[in-house]
């Protein structure tokens, strides 16, 4: 009974999807080889078999550049980080007075980490001693570049005490093994392949977040949590205490409801092999076709208190 039941919501879902007004839908993910585009091209080739409806998995800069190509309408989905999320929808931070908005949440996806990577000959052993270092920073409008000046500016490194530069992470990784730059900041919920890579031949260390910056970055910044990444992420690298933000899958308010919900039904009945944690605990308004999916799964009236505005 419990497979019919599955079956029958999946078809169900194809036929709303099928049914609905949403043509064409494109999400916004990130560089390649990082979780981001993983998780757009998983989800996509998911939608696809599971519906026979497209989605279309688009290589963006990330998690700023989608919360633009959102609001502008270049986008019918993208997935942010919750920091990110919170400025441009209050219009503060990277977005002071002038907000983006005109999306709403389906799900938070995973929790990301704050990763800074050094060469383990590096005599860089805290933040503190990138005063005045060459460092990448990732790539222009993404999470990780917000991520990396929060940080920086947390530990008292301003602007013009560091020599950043906006590299993408195959890049970032080349230009560590090449002593270009000193340290490399990414924000994943996971290993980045151009590191991972690089870590086979050139030993790497991260740099924890701790201590009173670490503190104050996380009373300053509500969807900032303490993490752990583990150990072994990187060949030989030791578990490290760092900072995290959540992966935020949004939809554009102009995407209809049928097509949303159907797409959250594929989201939710697929979480494991997604390699995902779905969380509806955000502090965000949620899209209706979301709402309606979670009210006909009986996951609604839970989260809707606090959380669900």
């Amino acid at each position: 009974m419990k497979n019919y039941l599955k079956c029958l919501a999946l078809l169900v879902c194809a036929m709303l999807l099928a049914a609905c007004g949403a043509d064409r839908v494109r999400l916004g993910t990130a560089d390649i080889g990082g979780k981001y585009y993983a998780f757009g091209e998983a989800f996509a080739k998911c939608v696809t078999e599971k519906t026979g409806k497209p989605l279309e998995a688009r290589k963006t800069a990330g998690s700023a550049a989608n919360l633009r190509l959102l609001s502008d309408g270049y986008l019918e989905l993208g997935i942010a980080q919750s920091d990110l999320i919170a400025d441009a929808l209050s219009g503060s931070g990277l977005y002071a007075g002038k907000p983006r908005t005109g999306y709403s949440a389906i799900s938070g996806l995973y929790t990301e980490a704050c990763q800074i990577l050094v060469r383990e000959d590096s005599p860089i052993c805290e933040i503190d001693d990138l005063f005045g270092r060459p460092v990448s920073i990732g790539e222009a409008e993404s999470g990780t570049e917000s991520t990396a000046w929060r940080i920086l500016t947390a530990y008292g490194i301003a602007r013009d005490k560091v020599s950043a530069v906006n590299l993408d992470y195959a890049k970032a990784a080349a230009a560590l093994e090449s002593g270009m730059i000193d340290a490399a900041f990414c924000t994943a919920g996971g290993a980045i392949e151009a590191f991972k890579s690089l870590s086979e031949r050139v030993p790497l260390r991260l740099l924890s977040l701790e201590g009173r910056a670490a503190s104050l970055l996380l009373r300053n910044n509500p969807s900032f949590t303490r993490v752990e990444v583990p150990a072994g992420l990187y060949r030989g690298q030791e578990k490290t205490e760092s900072l995290g933000v959540r992966a935020i899958l949004l939809a554009s308010d102009r995407l209809d409801a049928a097509t949303v919900k159907a797409l959250t039904e594929v989201l939710y009945t697929h979480e494991k092999s997604l390699g995902l944690e779905l969380s509806r605990d955000l502090d965000l308004r949620f899209h209706p076709g979301a709402e309606a999916y979670f009210e006909d799964a009986g996951l609604l009236p839970a989260d809707r208190e606090g959380t669900a505005k």
